[in-house]
């Protein structure tokens, strides 16, 4: 541990010495109260580089550094989601031995942590005993969220009747905003749930205010917008990826972007998607990938950081995060080529009927990643995504019709047809993305 101190400290940039020191104080203040609210200490990261991947480096060196609040964010990273194959991977044991690091210290979220880990064996041996007394303790100092984590792992919060068991009571009494929001899903009628959501919006809960936005935001989207302000002041993953994309990119043709008044602010937008990225917003990342990829929204071009993106949504079981990764992999960019890999990750997608999978797949073919160029297969991975509701995949399949390749001959009637097929979901947007394909003499679809 000392040596990987010593590494971490000597990588670590020199200028940023100053703001490390402030970002180790925001780390200290939250493990003291056993808050698992990262944003503080990952805003400092952010305002400082400007770089949502310095994350790793930062919470790295904190970490060796003995933080606890650190140690359970790096082992997170791992612990949040472990393949089966991989439950006692060198990486899964040394994410236990932080996270048991960071309970021995105090710092009740992790203890948590560990307290599944040997429930269910991962990155260390099953001992149901032991998995409950680490729970206990955990419990002992009062949080919220472990208390909250206790009744469900105890089995003593599944329904909405648990409501009324005296430990959930209790709970509820002294203002746990976590029961409260979890219930909600559970009432058996819509003026229930909202009644609930309310409750735990009243005493602070960020989900449940960004979830009554979003039900408020056709009805009501001024009203809705100051709800969503509000749980972005909370630190809601999801409602600073919807406020952060509205503002980055607002839509003139949406009654709530027009309603609630928001103007363009695409420094600040994106400001609030990486953030929001870096606490572990899939949807984020996704939107990242695109940026990356794009080199849109003031972003630079970096097929790498559009890979790492798109792999961190997939790692977070988002599907789209899954066909992009593979697509990336496929196609060897930012990121060395792996077609087995790739096509593995596309399949997956596919078989979930992600339509845009069987886009992605086509293109592949199509270009000939693999070294040779395949037109018939391309068409046909293009005739599933439309069965699968993607009706841009007619307009690509009257391209490549038209044009012909290896193992298609062209055929410009059938291509027209194709169009017509489309339009009757796209209307007149089919002919124009067509035209521009014909005149570009290429295609190539997003990830």
């Amino acid at each position: 541990m000392e040596a990987k101190r010593e590494a971490a400290v000597a990588a670590f940039p020199k200028e940023y010495e100053e703001q490390y020191k402030v970002f180790f104080q925001k780390l200290d203040e939250q493990s003291k109260i056993n808050s698992l609210d990262y944003c503080p200490a990952l805003q400092i990261i952010l305002e400082t580089t400007g770089d949502e991947w310095a994350t790793e480096q930062w919470m790295s060196r904190a970490a060796y550094e003995g933080n606890a609040a650190a140690l359970s964010y790096m082992a997170g990273r791992v612990l949040g989601n472990v393949p089966a194959d991989k439950l006692q991977a060198p990486e899964t044991i040394e994410a236990y031995k932080m996270a048991k690091a960071a309970a021995d210290k105090g710092y009740d979220p992790a203890g948590v942590d560990v307290s599944i880990c040997l429930r269910y064996g991962i990155g260390t041996e099953k001992n149901e005993t032991e998995a409950n007394k680490q729970l206990l303790l955990a419990c002992k100092g009062g949080s919220f969220e472990t208390r909250f984590k206790w009744l469900q792992l105890s089995q003593r919060l599944s329904k909405f009747e648990d409501k009324d068991r005296p430990e959930v009571k209790a709970e509820i009494e002294r203002g746990n905003h976590h029961i409260v929001y979890y219930l909600s899903a559970f009432a058996p009628d819509s003026p229930t749930q909202v009644e609930w959501l309310r409750k735990a919006a009243e005493k602070g809960n960020a989900e449940a205010l960004f979830t009554l936005s979003s039900l408020s935001s056709r009805i009501k989207p001024k009203d809705s917008y100051v709800l969503l302000q509000e749980a972005v002041k909370l630190h809601s993953a999801a409602a600073m990826f919807v406020l952060g994309t509205a503002l980055a990119d607002p839509d003139p043709s949406n009654e709530f972007t027009k309603e609630a008044g928001i103007q363009k602010d695409e420094k600040a937008g994106i400001h609030l998607v990486r953030l929001s990225s870096m606490i572990g917003n899939s949807q984020s990342n996704m939107a990242l990938g695109h940026a990356y990829y794009d080199g849109s929204h003031g972003m630079q071009k970096n097929e790498e950081k559009a890979y790492r993106h798109y792999a961190a949504a997939r790692r977070a079981r988002n599907i789209a995060g899954a066909a992009a990764e593979g697509y990336l992999l496929l196609k060897g960019a930012g990121v060395k080529q792996d077609k087995e890999r790739g096509t593995q990750l596309l399949k997956m997608a596919a078989d979930a009927r992600y339509g845009r999978a069987c886009v992605l797949m086509a293109h592949a073919e199509y270009a000939g990643f693999d070294g040779s160029p395949d037109a018939s297969k391309a068409a046909e991975y293009l005739n599933d995504a439309a069965v699968l509701n993607l009706p841009e995949a007619y307009v690509y399949l009257a391209y490549i019709t038209a044009k012909g390749g290896v193992n298609l001959a062209a055929d410009p009637k059938l291509a027209e047809n194709y169009v017509r097929m489309a339009g009757l979901d796209m209307g007149d947007k089919a002919q124009t993305l067509y035209d521009r394909l014909m005149a570009e003499g290429k295609w190539e679809p997003h990830p």
